[in-house]
């Protein structure tokens, strides 16, 4: 949707601190905060992890789950150390996920 009408209103210090904090804990503008308000939208806090430290193991694993996968295929023979390994990493990851989330909303309680 395109936005084209502008409004103007007037916030003391304290309000526009508040503004600023709750949009930066919903993870949007100042204006896509105020426009959820006025729609009644429930906002929650946007989880602060490493997405792209994540989302770059999470990549690393899938390669090796894919090197597995060819080698089984190509030799009809599993390489079970290496398929444990890649589970094992997994289940790290997710561990260390999970822990981060945690954490995280704890701390947002917290506030």
């Amino acid at each position: 949707m395109k936005y084209t009408k502008t409004i103007f209103f007037y916030l003391d210090d304290e309000e526009l601190k508040d503004l600023n904090e709750e949009a930066e804990v919903a993870g949007v503008t100042r204006s896509e905060y105020i426009r959820r308000c006025i729609n009644e939208t429930v906002m929650k806090p946007m989880v602060k992890i490493n997405y792209v430290e994540i989302t770059r193991e999470a990549t690393e694993l899938v390669e090796r789950f894919r090197v597995v996968a060819d080698r089984a295929w190509h030799s009809r023979v599993l390489d079970v150390p290496m398929f444990r390994k890649v589970i094992q990493d997994t289940q790290i990851l997710m561990t260390n996920i999970k822990n981060e989330l945690i954490k995280e909303i704890n701390h947002e309680k917290q506030k």
